[in-house]
């Protein structure tokens, strides 16, 4: 391969660069308040599920002992204290209910600062770092294929240019109608203008999206080969 992209910076970059440590900060901070905030939620429904169970109890002993008017008076008084506990639990589970609304509501705010801090930290790492290092890529990419055209132009001497243009276009071999056309593209143009080597439009929302959506070239793939061979 005659001449590729440079890496290397960026490769070290991605590799020590970290991102979204905003919302990271945001998300351990809400876990640790959410998690106070549920696990009271949860030792009070349990004992809410606990309770209903002792209710139910109650009263099928209450059922049996209906007859024993001491012992119905008891469990009648035991239900009533369930049945009283229920309704503080219920009131301390819509509470809770309440808190951690009111925490989802002002997380949804601090997420929201978190995620424009993020993003602006990302904008100006790449922006405009990004599109001046693609305009020096076309540039050299350019200028790769100048150097070629250059390159070949300068391999033919002017004295054979000179004479092949003094056969090919004399007079008496024009009369002929010959056709000329090949004397003058000596040099063969590299095949590059192609629509095949432009990115489009839907070529960057598919790399902006995490993937690359034209075929890898086989000289790429091959390079990796070799260095894993080379490695064993």
């Amino acid at each position: 391969m005659l001449f590729s992209i440079n890496r290397e910076e960026l490769d070290k970059f991605l590799s020590e660069a970290e991102f979204f440590q905003e919302i990271t900060k945001t998300g351990q901070s809400y876990r640790q308040e959410a998690n106070k905030i549920n696990g009271r939620l949860e030792t009070l429904q349990e004992r809410r599920e606990q309770l209903s169970e002792n209710l139910a109890k109650t009263l099928v002993e209450k059922e049996m002992f209906k007859d024993n008017v001491d012992e119905l008076l008891y469990y009648t008084g035991m239900a009533n204290d369930i049945r009283k506990q229920a309704e503080t639990i219920e009131f301390a589970i819509a509470e809770t209910e309440k808190d951690l609304e009111a925490l989802n509501e002002e997380y949804f705010h601090r997420y929201k600062q978190a995620v424009s801090k993020d993003r602006g930290e990302i904008g100006r790492t790449f922006n405009p770092a990004v599109p001046q290092a693609l305009e020096v890529v076309r540039y050299q990419l350019l200028e790769c294929l100048v150097d070629i055209h250059k390159y070949v132009a300068s391999q033919l001497p002017k004295e054979e240019y000179e004479t092949l243009n003094s056969v090919v276009f004399d007079e008496k071999i024009q009369e002929k109608r010959y056709g000329t056309l090949w004397a003058n593209n000596l040099i063969p143009a590299v095949s590059f203008a192609n629509e095949d080597y432009v990115i489009s439009k839907r070529n960057y929302s598919a790399a902006k999206s995490g993937y690359v959506d034209v075929p890898k070239p086989a000289v790429i793939s091959d390079k990796k080969k070799e260095v894993q061979t080379d490695a064993k």
